[in-house]
Formats: structure tokens, C-alpha cells, sequence
């Protein structure tokens, strides 16, 4: 069973356990099958009650701060794959419609942060105009 102290989570074992020698001096321990389903219950109850506690903390941040902790880094990302696959929450999902540029539709879009797409079309400019001066305007034709 489990009790929730203030900050703390007790597992209070529900089943004993039983040791049995074996050689190289090595101890095993085994459980009753009833013994075994009572902490594989526990143990998922715990894993729940971790999860709900992340997905407070994760509401409590803003969708940047949210991006820097579970995708450090992260300049680009299509929306069906990452949004699910990275269980990226609502508000997040939604900030970056907003606030990022959408470059296609495939897969629900692709989206850029907008300091990198900036800089994408930057380079592009300056690279198309290189090659311009360079093989664009030749005056041998």
C-alpha cells in the first residue's frame, strides 16, 4: 500500500518474500505469484502517480521553457510525428501555431522556429545571389 507523506511517496511492502541460497554464495529472492501481483499493482501505481506529478510541473511552465527542457535545441519538427510521438502538451502544441512559421503542409506541416527560418532564407538570398553574380551574368553569351 502506499501513503503520501508531504513530499514523499512510502511503498509499505504487501507480500513477503522468500530467499533461497544458490551457488557462489548468491541469494535469490522470489515472490508467490498473489506476492508478484501485488507489487506489479504497486509498481504501476506508482509509475501513474509519477506521471500525473510530471504533467503538473509540465503545466506550470511556459511552452518555451517547456521546448528547453524536452527538446533542447529544437529548430524544426513535423507536427504529426513529434507532436504525438513526444507527447508534447496542448498549450505547447498550440504555441508553436502560433508563434513559429508553418514551411508545409506534409504531415500536418512542418514548422520552424522563427529565428532559424530567418536565418534560412538569409542564406538562401546570399547564396542565390553568388551564384547569380557568378554564372547568372555572364557577358560570353
Amino acid at each position: 500500500m502506499s501513503t503520501n507523506d508531504s513530499k514523499d511517496t512510502k511503498v509499505t511492502p504487501t507480500a513477503t518474500a522468500t530467499a533461497v541460497s544458490t551457488d557462489n554464495n548468491k541469494t535469490t529472492t522470489s515472490l508467490s505469484p498473489a506476492a508478484a501481483v501485488g507489487c506489479k499493482e504497486e509498481i504501476e501505481k506508482l509509475k501513474s502517480q509519477i506521471i500525473e506529478q510530471q504533467h503538473q510541473i509540465d503545466a506550470k511552465m511556459t511552452p518555451q521553457q517547456w521546448l528547453e527542457k524536452k527538446m533542447p535545441g529544437c529548430i524544426a519538427l513535423n507536427e504529426n510525428d513529434t507532436f504525438e510521438r513526444d507527447d508534447f502538451p496542448e498549450y505547447v502544441r498550440q504555441w508553436i501555431r502560433e508563434n513559429w512559421i508553418k514551411v508545409n503542409d506534409k504531415d500536418g506541416g512542418t514548422w520552424e522556429e522563427p529565428q532559424y527560418h530567418r536565418s534560412k532564407e538569409d542564406w538562401f538570398k546570399a547564396a542565390s545571389a553568388i551564384y547569380a553574380a557568378s554564372y547568372g551574368h555572364r557577358g560570353d553569351h
